[in-house]
């Protein structure tokens, strides 16, 4: 199931040629229909509409209703469509399945997913974010340097391929840096967070999406004194809160996790971003992660739409170097495909905010 968000993405070369250059690009969320709205997607969307307003590129939006068959589907009908770029602000597992598709036919790919199965090589995709093993990196890095006095357990989504390579390159990078490092492993899956042992003065990697990470905080936050760390995915947003409740005493527990941008707007488009976000964001007071990496994610297909290089489409957004709204740098790709910046490390240790910590630590996308 697809909606055109007015007709195809169609730029007009009429200079020096005077021939018209057509391109198609294809987007996917969750949904955005009235019945299968989710919150990330409407935000999505409404960037989206915003720049297609503003640039005159429209785009082709497909719904994968937040599923890995949804994905495979609505790629499917890309590939029918004759897409020539795919946007895919997608978590990983959904993106796996849907590049599944689109590498067998040809079809290059931007997106926001991290998992080392992305990207096989970029000539067939790239994506907006560092790889999950740097994260990986970055958090066995943190716990060797804050927390080495305390005992590690690491939790898995045994049902998640995005957990599972996770949870096993945080523990590698852990060997790599200190071999004598002992780990307790918990697997999960479904509402089996029940089940699991009290873990009362561990620190506890995880790399769970909400609901399971919100459903595990209560559950440690009731063993108390525990440090939850992980990855951008398990980020102190709205669901969360809701499911955690805004409780200012947390037993002692608290949780600490990476994130691409700190909420700051900067560089260059920062005011062409406001203005996008003012445009059609109206339902929001203030901009949100999925606001802002959507804005760069577009408005780089932008520029390749605008183009009249006979370069292909990853060819010009990896050579772009267009200015980033998260730090106001360029956009540069290493050799693996992946985006090279830093991360911000935050806290949350009760109410309805996240808070930045100091890290003496600089990591960031290695080849």
């Amino acid at each position: 199931m697809h909606k055109v968000v007015h007709v195809i993405f169609m730029f007009l070369g009429l200079a020096n040629s005077g021939l018209a250059v057509a391109q198609n690009i294809g987007v996917m969320f969750g949904g955005i229909s009235e019945r299968a709205a989710d919150a990330s997607s409407i935000e999505k969307l409404c960037i989206v509409e915003s720049i297609q307003e503003r640039s005159g590129v429209t785009f082709r939006i497909y719904e994968n209703h937040r599923s890995r068959i949804g994905s495979v589907t609505a790629a499917q009908k890309m590939v029918e469509d004759g897409v020539d770029l795919a946007l895919l602000p997608l978590i990983s597992d959904e993106a796996i399945a849907a590049i599944s598709v689109l590498k067998e036919a040809h079809i290059p790919y931007l997106t926001s997913a991290t998992s080392d199965s992305v990207i096989k090589t970029p000539k067939e995709g790239l994506s907006l974010f560092p790889r999950n093993n740097d994260q990986a990196e970055a958090l066995a890095q943190f716990y060797l340097e804050r927390y080495p006095s305390r005992p590690l357990a690491v939790i898995t989504d045994a049902s998640s391929a995005y957990s599972k390579q996770l949870s096993a390159q945080f523990m590698s990078q852990l060997k790599i840096m200190n071999a004598s490092v002992a780990v307790t492993e918990h697997n999960v899956v479904g509402d089996s967070l029940l089940k699991l042992p009290d873990l009362s003065g561990y620190v506890v990697f995880a790399a769970l999406l909400n609901p399971k990470i919100a459903l595990l905080y209560r559950q440690l936050r009731d063993d108390g004194n525990v440090i939850l760390i992980g990855p951008d995915s398990i980020g102190a947003r709205k669901e969360f809160i809701e499911i955690v409740g805004p409780s200012i005493d947390n037993n002692g527990t608290r949780m600490v996790f990476l994130k691409n941008w700190d909420g700051e707007v900067r560089g260059q488009y920062k005011d062409d971003f406001w203005a996008a976000f003012y445009q059609r964001c109206s339902k929001q007071s203030h901009p949100t992660f999925v606001n802002a990496y959507v804005y760069d994610m577009v408005s780089l297909a932008v520029e390749w739409g605008r183009s009249r290089t006979t370069e292909g489409p990853l060819a010009v957004l990896a050579h772009s170097h267009r200015p980033s709204i998260f730090d106001g740098q360029p956009i540069v790709f290493s050799e693996s495909g992946y985006r090279r910046k830093h991360y911000f490390f935050y806290e949350y240790s009760g109410g309805e905010e996240a808070h930045l910590i100091p890290s003496s630590l600089s990591i960031s996308q290695s080849d």
